[in-house]
């Protein structure tokens, strides 16, 4: 029978979860806020240790679970120990959901054991720390070897002399053991000169992914399908490694006393198969079916491809995949009165369905919407319109044909993705003429929206983009002079009527119930640090969202409400439905296309994005100038960033004709399209395009039309950011240069943006540059840039 977890052992494997992902935690936030939970818990260990008091420890453990558990990006890298180290507080003290903490080992922990914990606490360098605890595989040092060294190639520069002098040693050191060697031998020379590498500060920090490649919880002379080798139970209590002695007292629980069996990925591509009627009759309850299919069905109301990733542990099955699949239909009503349902998916077989029951006393077309949701993030969605007929028309069984030949598909499910935004505003276009509805959503337990419908805006203008093309005119205007070239006066009149114009839209866009519910809770929410991201998901493209400033008149209390504008109180990310937004983004190569079309700031950028690939070690490609050129680019791949800054233009008639201009010749969002998006596809980079007009889309011709549109939608691009109107040259090259900073230093994507557009604000806060750059993709998504 497996031994039961202790406190202690499930204190030491939480740790050494945080420090194998060490370099993917914020740089700015989490890591300082780390290493003082860390010295604090040290010191108090170290009180403890004469004569432990196993309460103490308990209490004190659990506390910096907790703590550490409310820091950025901390939960979605954590292990499962952390959560149950959690749950041992008092609830009282809790403020973060955490999972149940199960049966736990009553053994007491030692001082010894305590003293060795708390030396793990101080550990240095954390990456090499968790690295030097798991050993390499005997048989497979010399591959190891061979991708690690060449790897160290692009850190020479950034090393100070004595560790390259140490590296030169390491390398004669190696030549010298393997001559002559037999196999035996050189297996063993190639591990010392593995283990020398861990050594250098700093190395296994730009490659602990790699260092992990190479090895195991165990130590194995080879691999194989059960995750060991011949010699694995014989080896697998082995010492570790040298330059990481052994924790005293570590129950047969942790990694180094299992034996850790062989993870295998196994993708399956599912196929949505959604069936309603074409048409229905009113007031008449009929059936809505969700379920993935292993096969495209012959028929489908909205058809699109999911994507899976199973993990499969050892020979066993892999365990199911749940998925929530939440229904947005408000012209229907939902017999149950629940619109959202969970399904099994499993690798081998369709899933089993969800079933909703809708009926209707609304006459016309609908457009009912279904989202499906992962862990919490909304990984797709389709959607489909049906007839609401007073009488049943034949054929009213028959599911719609599938449409488009090349079918659209989901973001891939996530093992451990990162947390989903706090708050979640879903905007669904219905048939009627540019209505829209509007629903919140939250994970946190905190935040009372599940899905609540919040109400209905129908739009006055027959045409919203030409209308909001209006609004947006005199900022065009106002971009062109910084705050010092204007008068008091000016300042005075250009701040009143940015202020009008944002409060106007947010009063004429969004239902009245919401206004209402952002400011009596959604606004003190935030102010208490509960809601801190929010993600705008939408069938619309035209809506700037980022210049919205709340305001509502509440007619019964006599009363005026007023906020920032959203773009500054949230890390704000809007997304077009569809796929649903990437995770993670790990850039080592950034594609750089930077004309000359007389914009002396494309200089200041080339300067800079020279300057972080040596700060960052990311290779540069480019800078792309001729139209063929960039062409060939989006054909190649290969990168996972695209920084695109020139003029361009907003073709507010047809989007798909807007232009950003190249050396030679125009560059259209319609000439994108085939076998050309090939590599950005494969690629699916982070794309900033710092042009004026540049993030504004459009419905054109064949849907949606746009830049935005076609870089994050079509070419599956991870990420998109842009200005959706003019901006000023030298605030435009500051925030691509801030925005870049603050993700090199561990910033996720929305606090990033957010940053940026604090330090234009604080550097011009007249100047609505700092307003104009929009952010599709996921607020929480992680973006590694290089490596220091």
């Amino acid at each position: 029978m497996a031994q039961l977890q202790s406190v202690d052992g499930l204190l030491e494997q939480g740790v050494l979860a945080l420090y194998r992902c060490w370099p993917r935690l914020p740089h700015r936030t989490t890591l300082p806020a780390l290493d003082q939970l860390r010295a604090t818990l040290a010191a108090e260990l170290d009180a403890l240790a004469p004569t432990p008091d196993q309460e103490r420890f308990r209490r004190a453990a659990a506390g910096f679970a907790v703590a550490a558990l409310r820091l950025p990006l901390v939960r979605s890298v954590a292990g499962d120990e952390l959560d149950r180290l959690a749950a041992l507080q008092p609830p009282a003290n809790r403020t973060t959901p955490v999972r149940a903490v199960g049966l736990l080992s009553t053994a007491p922990v030692t001082a010894e054991r305590l003293e060795a914990l708390a030396g793990m606490l101080r550990a240095a360098d954390p990456p090499a720390y968790a690295v030097q605890r798991w050993f390499y595989v005997a048989n497979e040092t010399p591959e190891a070897w061979n991708e690690l060294r060449p790897a160290l190639a692009t850190l020479l520069d950034r090393l100070p002399n004595d560790a390259r002098q140490q590296l030169s040693t390491i390398d004669a050191t190696l030549a010298t053991m393997l001559a002559g060697a037999s196999h035996t031998a050189v297996t063993t020379a190639y591990e010392a000169a593995l283990k020398q590498l861990e050594t250098i500060p700093g190395v296994v920090a730009a490659l602990t992914d790699q260092f992990f490649k190479w090895k195991e919880a165990q130590k194995l002379i080879r691999r194989s399908a059960a995750g060991f080798g011949a010699a694995g139970e014989a080896e697998a209590t082995a010492a570790i490694p040298k330059g990481a002695a052994a924790l005293p007292g570590a129950d047969e629980s942790t990694p180094e006393a299992a034996i850790a069996p062989t993870l295998t990925t196994i993708p399956v591509n599912f196929h949505t198969e959604v069936k309603f009627p074409v048409s229905v009759q009113r007031r008449q309850v009929n059936w809505l079916i969700v379920r993935l299919r292993l096969q495209k069905p012959e028929a489908t109301a909205a058809s699109s491809v999911v994507p899976v990733e199973f993990t499969q542990v050892g020979n066993d099955a892999p365990p199911p995949e749940h998925l929530t699949v939440r229904v947005l239909a408000p012209d229907f009503d939902e017999e149950t009165r629940l619109w959202e349902r969970t399904i099994t998916v499993r690798y081998d077989q369709d899933s089993d369905p969800a079933v909703f029951l809708l009926k209707s006393d609304q006459l016309g077309k609908k457009r009912i919407t279904i989202d499906f949701y992962h862990k919490g993030r909304q990984v797709g969605s389709v959607a489909f319109v049906t007839e609401v007929t007073e009488i049943q028309t034949s054929g009213a069984s028959v599911a719609l044909p599938r449409g488009d030949a090349e079918t659209p598909e989901f973001a891939r499910f996530e093992r451990t993705p990162p947390p989903p935004a706090d708050l979640h505003l879903r905007v669904v276009k219905k048939v009627e003429a540019n209505t829209l509805a509007f629903w919140l959503d939250s994970a946190l337990a905190d935040v009372p929206y599940r899905s609540e419908f919040m109400g209905e805006t129908p739009l006055t203008s027959k045409d919203p983009m030409t209308f909001l093309a209006q609004e947006l005119d005199p900022l065009d205007a106002m971009v062109a002079a910084l705050t010092a070239d204007l008068t008091e006066a000016e300042r005075a009149d250009a701040t009143q009527k940015l202020i009008l114009l944002a409060e106007g839209l947010f009063e004429q866009l969004l239902p009245e119930r919401f206004r209402e519910e952002y400011f009596t809770r959604i606004a003190p929410l935030r102010e208490a640090g509960v809601i801190r991201s929010l993600l705008i998901t939408s069938d619309e493209p035209w809506i700037p969202w980022e210049l919205l400033k709340p305001y509502h008149y509440s007619v019964r209390e006599a009363k005026e409400y007023t906020d920032d504008f959203w773009a500054t109180r949230f890390q704000l990310a809007r997304w077009l439905a569809g796929r649903g937004p990437l995770a993670r983004v790990d850039v080592k190569t950034a594609a750089l296309v930077l004309p000359d079309v007389g914009l002396p700031a494309v200089d200041s950028e080339r300067i800079f994005f020279d300057d972080l690939s040596a700060r960052r070690m990311i290779a540069l490609s480019g800078p792309s100038v001729l139209r063929q050129e960039v062409l060939d680019l989006f054909t190649a791949g290969g990168y996972q960033v695209m920084h695109i800054a020139t003029h361009g233009r907003f073709n507010a008639e047809d989007a798909d004709q807007s232009v950003i201009e190249l050396a030679d010749a125009p560059l259209h969002p319609g000439d994108l399209r085939g076998s050309l998006l090939r590599g950005i596809r494969r690629s699916m980079p982070l794309v900033f395009l710092n042009a004026c007009d540049g993030g504004r889309a459009n419905f054109g011709l064949t849907g949606l039309g746009g830049w935005a549109e076609k870089l994050f939608k079509e070419a599956n691009a991870a990420a998109f950011v842009g200005a959706l109107w003019e901006v000023h040259d030298e605030l435009a090259v500051e925030f691509s240069k801030h925005f870049y900073n603050r993700l090199a230093e561990g910033d996720t994507l929305g606090e990033a943006m957010r940053a940026a557009r604090a330090h234009l604000r604080e550097l011009d806060p007249v100047n609505p540059t700092w307003l104009a750059y929009t952010l599709y993709g996921d607020p929480n998504a992680a973006v590694q840039i290089g490596s220091a």
